[in-house]
């Protein structure tokens, strides 16, 4: 528990290591994540913190807050577009290099 406390914020003290980066997706028809929440509310956050942590927002054209909900032409929903998203952030080093 101690290892993941305060794991989403800043931590201060001596030998406290920097938020790594962070990756975040919107669906585009998340009825509670939208782009202007993010960009109101949470980017600021993050822009706050000392160091600040570097923030990217994937905006997927299609989808919803259920990621695996199917729609047409997508038979298990936004899962797979994600599931890259991630593979490829870590595979290209983007967890590396704040």
């Amino acid at each position: 528990i101690a290892r993941y406390a305060g794991y989403c914020r800043e931590l201060t003290g001596p030998g406290v290591k920097p938020m790594p980066p962070v990756l975040l997706g919107i669906a585009r028809h998340s009825r509670d994540h939208t782009e202007a929440v993010y960009n109101r509310v949470v980017i600021p956050k993050f822009a706050a913190m000392v160091p600040a942590p570097k923030v990217r927002v994937v905006r997927f054209g299609t989808g919803t807050h259920a990621y695996e909900k199917s729609e047409d032409g997508l038979p298990m929903g936004l899962v797979p577009a994600v599931a890259r998203l991630w593979h490829d952030a870590i595979t290209e080093g983007y967890y590396l290099h704040g």
